[in-house]
C-alpha cells in the first residue's frame, strides 16, 4: 500500500515536470514569435515612413488613420492636424 502510494507520488511529480517543461517550450515560442512580429513591424514603419511616397492608411470607413512623412509634405498638415479626422469616400 506504502509502495502503491509512492509510486503514484513519483508519477504525480513526473506529470508535473513535464507539464513545467512543456510549457517553458510553449512560452518560449510565443516569446520568439512575439519578438518577430515586433522586429517586422518595426521594420515596416521604418521602411513606409522613410518611403519618398506619400502613404496614407485609413479605416474601412474611409478614416485617415495615419500618414508618413512624405504625404505630410504634400498635403502640408502635420500629423497632429485635426484634418486627421477627414475621411475618404469609401471606394466600394
Amino acid at each position: 500500500m506504502i509502495l502503491n502510494r509512492l509510486k503514484w507520488g513519483a508519477a504525480i511529480v513526473l506529470v508535473f515536470i513535464g507539464i513545467m517543461i512543456f510549457n517553458q517550450f510553449v512560452f518560449g515560442l510565443i516569446d520568439k514569435a512575439q519578438r518577430a512580429t515586433a522586429e517586422q513591424t518595426r521594420y515596416l514603419n521604418l521602411l513606409i515612413e522613410s518611403s519618398g511616397n506619400a502613404i496614407i492608411t485609413t479605416s474601412r470607413d474611409g478614416r485617415i488613420l495615419s500618414w508618413n512623412r512624405a504625404a505630410e509634405d504634400i498635403d502640408g498638415w502635420p500629423k497632429a492636424h485635426p484634418g486627421h479626422a477627414h475621411r475618404f469616400p469609401n471606394p466600394r
